[in-house]
């Protein structure tokens, strides 16, 4: 049954949705002109990008870090035209992320009506978490561009019109080059072989089933080579598993502690909607439960483009292959939010209006929430210039800097690579500490070598308020505290010695 067709309506729908798309764009712009510094992995990302050649960035990263080789040459080339400042390396997220709004509410037209695109274009448009990964030097926004384009372009290709040698061709150079650009596009491809051997059988046109088998065995030998030469050693690295340890599922929960652990993962996905705000994630939980169920019951070949690549991300996680830390997973949330968004029109369909309403009325809410995160949202997390402006502010030299360990990469990237890395060339010689470094130790020997006035000052960014407080603390016994900046995203505390 369609929903009932109202132009007027329809009118002002597709202009509010216009409305949130353009107000989506301008704050995806906003933030990425805000040109906040560089955080650790990015920083990490950018070392990489500036040592290495196009070829020598098939291998293996350097400094704990995986990107596909394909988002990595697009930012080198952006900074071999642009340079190697924060915008030319965060460009490639940020035409990623306008272009993935786009291409959502694209696909949102294939599955619902236009009087309820509006919920699940607001919660693309305004989710903090993807408007701060649509300017981050990291490949999850492309992974989301690219993942939204895999299922655009199976709706789009049809396996009964196309001849079938232009469809083994390709959907053989779409999934190459989606393999090589984006690791998860493996579960989206999972997806589209699926939904074209689902439409097979469907017409029992079985004779077709050679197509999606041939390109499938094709994608998973490309993968299989991608995995051997690039993913495997990080894959099972015991720094990252121990870093993901959190973010994997049990893949035979044995108790209602793993049951629930497996939920509490899966459910932070779309978590990111909910903030302090009640019953947000009730609602959204609901939707998406009423979305995966009526999409299976009433457009099963499109509901397969959306659930399979959800369950194939679940398997991996259970086999400690993939985290499903949410910025890892980045890509997914797109897809959870078009079957939330499923979920909500149903109400379209209804008959009771006090129904309706009802539904309507917790969509608003749900919305608003999302919304009002932004208030919230500083999207500044690492400024460790500003601690490197202070010490410059109180004279001191280099050798009398002393930096986090977490600060170091980010560091090295203002004072070695950075275009204007010559502002700070007075400090680019400063101490750089290890996490074993023992910080009360450091404080008595730096009071008896320090000469009468001079100062120190250590800098700390990525440490947490627990972590700041033990190494803060440590050489004050030793040390007179004279000046300090504390702010959420970088501290600097400047000592002199106590004689």
């Amino acid at each position: 049954m369609q929903p009932p067709n109202d132009s007027k309506t329809d009118r002002l729908m597709r202009f509010l949705i216009f409305a949130l798309l353009i107000a989506g764009v301008v704050l995806r712009l906003y933030v990425y002109l805000q040109n906040r510094d560089l955080i650790i992995d990015e920083a990490n990302v950018a070392r990489n990008i500036y040592e290495r050649g196009f070829m020598a960035l098939l291998s293996p990263l350097d400094y704990e870090q995986y990107a596909p080789p394909i988002f990595l040459w697009i930012t080198k080339l952006s900074t071999l035209l642009l340079g190697m400042g924060e915008q030319a390396l965060k460009l490639y997220p940020l035409l990623s992320g306008i272009a993935a709004l786009w291409l959502f509410y694209k696909l949102l037209k294939e599955y619902i009506p236009v009087q309820a695109a509006w919920y699940p274009v607001s919660l693309m448009a305004f989710s903090p978490i993807l408007i701060r990964y649509s300017s981050e030097l990291k490949q999850y926004m492309p992974d989301v561009f690219i993942a939204l384009l895999l299922i655009w372009l199976a709706l789009n290709i049809s396996i009964h019109t196309i001849s079938k040698r232009r469809f083994a061709l390709l959907w053989i150079l779409i999934g190459t080059v989606a393999i090589w650009s984006s690791m998860p596009s493996v579960f989206m491809l999972a997806g589209v072989g699926c939904y074209y051997g689902w439409q097979v059988l469907k017409t029992k046109q079985y004779k077709l089933i050679i197509l999606p088998t041939l390109v499938s065995l094709v994608w998973v030998l490309q993968f299989g080579l991608y995995y051997l030469l690039m993913l495997q050693e990080q894959a099972n690295s015991q720094y990252l598993q121990n870093f993901h340890r959190y973010d994997f599922l049990y893949a035979t929960p044995a108790n209602g502690g793993e049951w629930m652990h497996n939920w509490s993962v899966f459910s932070a996905l779309i978590r990111q909607f909910e903030g302090m705000y009640p019953y947000v994630h009730n609602i959204n939980t609901a939707f998406l439960v009423i979305g995966t169920i009526m999409l299976v019951r009433k457009a099963t070949a499109k509901s397969i483009l959306l659930i399979i690549p959800v369950l194939a991300l679940c398997t991996a996680a259970a086999l400690n292959q993939f985290s499903m830390m949410v910025r890892v997973s980045l890509f997914i949330i797109p897809v959870l939010i078009l079957i939330i968004g499923y979920g909500f029109a149903q109400h379209c369909y209804l008959q009771s209006v006090w129904l309706k309403g009802v539904i309507i009325a917790a969509g608003i809410y749900a919305a608003g929430c999302n919304i009002a995160l932004l208030t919230n949202e500083t999207f500044k997390y690492e400024e460790l210039t500003e601690g490197m402006s202070f010490a410059q502010k109180h004279k001191i030299p280099g050798d009398r800097v002393y930096l986090y360990h977490s600060s170091v990469s980010s560091f090295i990237y203002y004072t070695n690579i950075h275009p204007e890395k010559d502002k700070w060339a007075d400090i680019k010689d400063a101490n750089r500490l290890i996490y074993e470094t023992n910080y009360d130790s450091l404080g008595a020997w730096l009071n008896y070598s320090l000469q009468p006035g001079q100062e120190v000052v250590f800098l700390y960014t990525n440490a947490t308020e627990a972590e700041f407080e033990l190494r803060n603390k440590q050489p004050k016994p030793h040390l007179e505290a004279v000046d300090s900046l504390y702010l959420p995203w970088v501290k600097a505390c400047v000592f002199r010695d106590r004689r």
